[in-house]
């Protein structure tokens, strides 16, 4: 599930459920005191505020640092903007709804936005919130949701009086909504708590292992081995117990193990080679320096050192996916020769037609928002990012599997980074309309070159694609790796 953070949009009530069911999901999972009533009464005010999207300024007036932003209208920008450059996140991670809601949490701790008694310091009228921003999220004078709703939109959003009275009964309305019909159970447990790696038990079983044949080995020989084993499990610790900040490759690595953000409640701990390695280069070392005793005792550790997982892929290379799941509504794309020169499905495949030469296949969404794109084959990112001329955001994959480059244009955002290797299947990004007045799909290019957007240097994505008649192929549904 992936916000819908589509640039200036007002979403509909159904996309601002939807970006709500992640906000409670986020903080749900931050385990530091939120209540449901206290969530649901910031996602009525979200929705009058945003329409719970991310990725919006005050609504009705252009581009400005002065003006608000994001869910709940940071007034200037600059309030969230500057804190979630330094606290290390990218620009498209602050144009998403995690770093925002870690914002909200971090006002929370520091008393920051929320005035208490606001309404009576604003407009000199008496009001019953005068409570902290703690005592709002714990709820701690047991209100009614209505009355959530009341007090954070006086003592937070701070509007003027006429509107904030005006809008009233429609952020309670939305509030409700958000708390009668989202999912506050069946949550995905938290991001950034996931178990450390405990190789404690590993390394006492080796010194254990070393420590019975004492009489065997050098005593520094043993102190050497000991002192390496430590720090082995000192550099995991420290890499894996501080707080994870992902960058755009979405994972965070150390030499001995990757945590890998799957999606964006689903977190992977694996190990590396190295960590193996590093094991027999001191088992190794220990047996060049030894002249003899150690035979038991590398049969013992290397028993244990081979028990270290290692995620083996047994898919074969030159699988093959459809770049989007075609079982969603809406997804839509056609057969060229099925139409004539003009229907917007001709428009919408390879080759000439009436605005001039279309250099890929148009894969369509019927307005839907928030579909992800997967990569067709594996391969390496060669470019990820904005490009001018009516492309927008775009990401280039040089395949290992074939001797072509694919090209998935007018995203709307991006999870992979040039340089990042990439499997079929994998998700790489989310389904857009940047780069100009379209609307929302995919344009998929293939190239022989890695050179796109003309008829000279790619080819019909149609075949390539195994289309075999309108919505049909031959490929398999990506699984999202």
């Amino acid at each position: 599930m992936a916000w819908i953070n589509n640039y200036q949009i007002w979403l509909s009530e159904t996309q601002s459920l939807a970006n709500a069911q992640m906000i409670v999901n986020f903080l749900t999972n931050s385990n530091n005191g939120w209540t449901k009533e206290s969530i649901a009464a910031v996602i009525g005010n979200m929705r009058h505020e945003s329409s719970v999207n991310p990725n919006m300024y005050e609504y009705g007036y252009g581009w400005s640092e002065d003006r608000g932003f994001g869910l709940v209208q940071w007034t200037p920008r600059s309030k969230f903007w500057d804190w979630g450059l330094a606290a290390g996140y990218s620009e498209a991670e602050l144009r998403s709804g995690d770093s925002q809601l870690a914002r909200l949490n971090y006002e929370v701790e520091n008393n920051i936005q929320y005035m208490a008694n606001g309404h009576e310091l604003r407009y000199g009228r008496e009001t019953k919130y005068n409570f902290s921003f703690a005592d709002f999220r714990s709820n701690a004078k047991n209100l009614t949701l209505n009355e959530l709703v009341e007090a954070f939109m006086w003592n937070y959003e701070g509007p003027a009086y006429s509107a904030g009275t005006a809008s009233l009964s429609d952020r309670q309305a939305f509030a409700n909504r958000a708390f009668n019909e989202l999912d506050w159970v069946n949550l995905p447990e938290p991001t950034n708590n996931e178990p450390i790696p405990d190789i404690s038990e590993m390394v006492n079983q080796i010194n254990d292992v070393i420590n019975e044949g004492k009489s065997n080995i050098e005593n520094q020989i043993l102190a050497n081995v000991a002192t390496m084993m430590t720090e082995i499990y000192d550099e995991i610790l420290a890499t894996f117990s501080s707080p994870i900040t992902y960058n755009s490759n979405e994972y965070k690595s150390n030499n001995l193990f990757v945590l890998t953000k799957i999606f964006n409640n689903v977190d992977k701990i694996s190990p590396t080679t190295n960590l193996k390695d590093l094991f027999q280069t001191i088992i190794t070392d220990a047996a060049s320096k030894v002249d003899g005793g150690l035979s038991d005792i590398l049969d013992n550790i290397s028993s244990i050192v081979n028990d270290v997982p290692v995620p083996v892929d047994n898919e074969p290379s030159d699988v093959m996916y459809f770049p989007v799941d075609y079982s969603l509504d809406g997804i839509n794309f056609w057969k060229r020769a099925n139409y004539v020169w003009g229907d917007l499905q001709y428009e919408m495949t390879y080759g000439e037609r009436a605005g001039g030469f279309h250099s890929g296949y148009d894969i369509g969404s019927s307005g839907n928002l928030g579909y992800k794109i997967y990569a067709v084959r594996d391969g390496k990112v060669t470019w990820s990012g904005w490009k001018d001329g009516g492309i927008g955001n775009c990401i280039y994959i040089e395949h290992s599997s074939d001797e072509l480059w694919s090209n998935y244009q007018h995203l709307d955002s991006m999870i992979v980074a040039e340089g990042d290797t990439v499997k079929a299947g994998q998700e790489i990004g989310v389904m857009g309309n940047s780069g100009g007045v379209y609307a929302v799909h995919l344009h998929f290019e293939i190239s022989p070159d890695g050179n796109f957007h003309s008829g000279g240097n790619t080819q019909d994505p149609e075949p390539y694609l195994e289309v075999t008649a309108d919505n049909t192929t031959t490929l398999k549904i990506p699984k999202g790796v």
